[in-house]
């Protein structure tokens, strides 16, 4: 928090980290593949090497920008990561599956009259980002799209009462 500043600017706060994972891999071997009539292939041995650990991305990042005062608090926050690896062989043609770099911007608002009261409205995914998987097809990484969804902004407004 910035509390060197004067009123009221003393209430502003910045939180941020980042995260680098050196990952030397994981190997995929004797992967199973499905052929063009739907049979399924289990003497392909298509092999995927320097795989990551699966749900681990090399970068990632959180920026938060805050603001507190006696009864009021506001929070914004932006989290971001890189592409990561969902799956060594999803269920189907038992290829990898990746998600791309995803970003997600969040706020929140607190507002306590009283000690044990607290009114808040909290919002997530303000961007409505869109989370894309691709599958990859080859050893070499060719990712071919497989599959996009989005999230809408979710709002939640609510009233909190703690017993003291």
């Amino acid at each position: 928090f910035f509390d060197r500043l004067p009123e009221p600017w003393n209430g502003f706060g910045v939180q941020a980290n980042f995260t680098y994972v050196d990952n030397q891999g994981v190997n995929n071997s004797g992967v199973t593949i499905v052929s063009g009539n739907g049979s399924t292939n289990q003497d392909a041995n298509i092999t995927f090497t320097d795989l990551p650990l699966e749900g681990f991305s090399d970068k990632a990042y959180n920026l938060v920008l805050m603001f507190e005062k006696q009864k009021f608090s506001a929070r914004l926050a932006y989290n971001w990561r890189s592409d990561y690896l969902i799956s060594q062989a999803d269920c189907c043609v038992k290829l990898p599956i990746w998600q791309d770099a995803y970003g997600q911007l969040d706020a929140s608002v607190h507002f306590k009259p009283t000690d044990g009261l607290d009114i808040f409205l909290d919002a997530q995914n303000l961007t409505e980002q869109e989370t894309v998987l691709r599958q990859q097809v080859s050893a070499d990484g060719l990712l071919l799209p497989r599959s996009w969804f989005t999230n809408d902004m979710r709002l939640q407004l609510g009233v909190r009462y703690r017993f003291q």
